[in-house]
């Protein structure tokens, strides 16, 4: 069954190409495409106000939001969606290594309605998704064992 992903991220591999996150998005991208879906690529800092109404209903990918307005995340909570994770956007600094144990203190916790209501959040390693699960408590969490 082929089915239509919305990939949402700050950045394209072709912008970024040397940045870690970008290049692993381009590989998932190429096998969701090989395998016969159909993908329909958007930046975040391009969103317009119909941009995601366009595509309601569709299997929405959220990997680097920075740029993601909280009118858009207001509207990804109403679709189906996951997050592909890279570096940890539940922290304001975005580095949970600065904390003792990684345990980051809850007034720089953020976006974590966001993480909750996502059908799941995809973490690059068991040691990522372990301390995303030890600071936001969630268990719609999953371990890719590595990098795609």
């Amino acid at each position: 069954m082929h089915k239509k992903f919305v990939f949402l991220s700050d950045f394209s591999a072709e912008e970024m190409p040397y940045g870690g996150g970008e290049i692993n998005d381009r590989e998932l991208l190429n096998i969701l495409r090989h395998r016969g879906h159909e993908v329909v690529e958007l930046r975040t800092r391009n969103l317009k106000s119909n941009s995601l109404k366009e595509h309601s209903g569709s299997c929405f990918i959220v990997s680097n939001f920075v740029f993601l307005k909280r009118q858009f995340i207001e509207e990804l909570k109403k679709e189906k969606y996951v997050i592909y994770e890279h570096d940890h956007k539940y922290v304001t600094s975005r580095n949970p290594a600065v904390y003792k144990d990684c345990k980051v203190p809850s007034e720089k916790i953020i976006n974590r309605d966001f993480y909750k209501s996502a059908i799941a959040t995809f973490c690059q390693t068991v040691f990522h998704a372990k301390v995303l699960k030890g600071n936001l408590a969630l268990d719609n969490v999953v371990s890719l064992g590595g990098n795609l």
